[in-house]
């Protein structure tokens, strides 16, 4: 498919839209800032910043398979992990019986707290949206053993 250009829009910050393939060429020359690309393939959409195509979130990039984890946290204060699918759009993490536990993304800050990381208090979960993840490992423990972590992430 050839790169098209479906619009033109606005007189006081005008800026060009386009759709094609993800291996399309996307136009560099003359582009205005803030200028749209949708790959009509895969549902990206990017924008325009005067130098690179962005890859943006986009309410068609709707996250579409679910993959659920359950971790078992077997002795208190210790890190246990969760690798997140590359591509995770969304992604939550609670305990089974809903208590409280400690989260970080990197290694190392959870089982003996050390900064930085998050307390999810008894009764909550962490939840996150509208990402557009490459890669990300959750680490967490909890100040009690034999619980459950379940996680779910969406791509």
């Amino acid at each position: 498919m050839a790169v098209k250009e479906i619009g033109e829009f606005g007189s006081v910050f005008p800026y060009q839209r386009f759709i094609g393939l993800s291996t399309d060429t996307k136009p560099t020359a003359g582009i205005p800032v803030g200028s749209t690309f949708f790959e009509t393939d895969t549902g990206s959409a990017y924008a325009y910043d005067g130098t690179n195509w962005v890859l943006r979130n986009y309410p068609g990039r709707r996250a579409l398979t679910p993959t659920k984890y359950a971790a078992t946290i077997t002795s208190a204060d210790t890190e246990y992990s969760q690798a997140l699918p590359a591509g995770t759009k969304q992604f939550s993490i609670h305990l089974r019986d809903m208590s409280a536990f400690r989260l970080a993304y990197v290694t190392g800050k959870v089982a003996t707290p050390t900064d930085p990381y998050e307390t999810i208090p008894a009764g909550a979960e962490k939840y996150i949206e509208n990402v557009e993840l490459s890669a990300l490992t959750l680490y967490f423990a909890a100040p009690v053993g034999g619980k459950v972590a379940e996680i779910e992430a969406w791509v």
